[in-house]
């Protein structure tokens, strides 16, 4: 059995959770951590949401507890099998810790597929950056009161 590709990260972040939440839901703050398609439009994301770069990768909301946990599954047309064989997605989860938030998030597990040590190195430089510009961005709309 191979040995997984998961890469974890974890932050604390000085905001409330409907802050953190709303920087992973609303496609106005997703954008400054993460790409979107162009014609992604403005809805807020919710379960069975999907993120569709035509003929690239596609992200569904697969799993939805607000202010708790976000799962998006990830599949990639190119992979030899049909979405339903993979179980690869982004995760991310939200835990008191005292006066703070945690978010964790976990990406992966890239080694069921070709080239899986590509996608976990990628996801490694992403899941770090990604988890410091929500906690950015979270603690900023906290500070403003939005």
């Amino acid at each position: 059995m191979n040995k997984q590709l998961i890469v974890h990260n974890e932050v604390s972040i000085d905001a409330p959770a409907s802050a953190i939440w709303e920087v992973l839901v609303n496609p106005q703050f997703i954008k400054q951590w993460d790409d979107l398609p162009e014609d992604f439009g403005s809805a807020h994301l919710t379960l069975g949401g999907v993120i569709d770069w035509a003929g690239y990768s596609r992200l569904t909301v697969v799993d939805f507890e607000p202010e708790q946990r976000l799962r998006f599954a990830l599949y990639v047309p190119k992979w030899p099998h049909p979405a339903e064989h993979y179980n690869i997605g982004y995760t991310y989860t939200l835990s008191r810790q005292g006066d703070h938030i945690l978010l964790t998030s976990e990406i992966g597990d890239f080694a069921a597929i070709p080239n899986g040590e590509s996608y976990y190195e990628e996801s490694v430089k992403f899941g770090n950056q990604s988890v410091q510009k929500i906690k950015q961005l979270a603690e900023q709309i906290s500070h403003r009161g939005v």
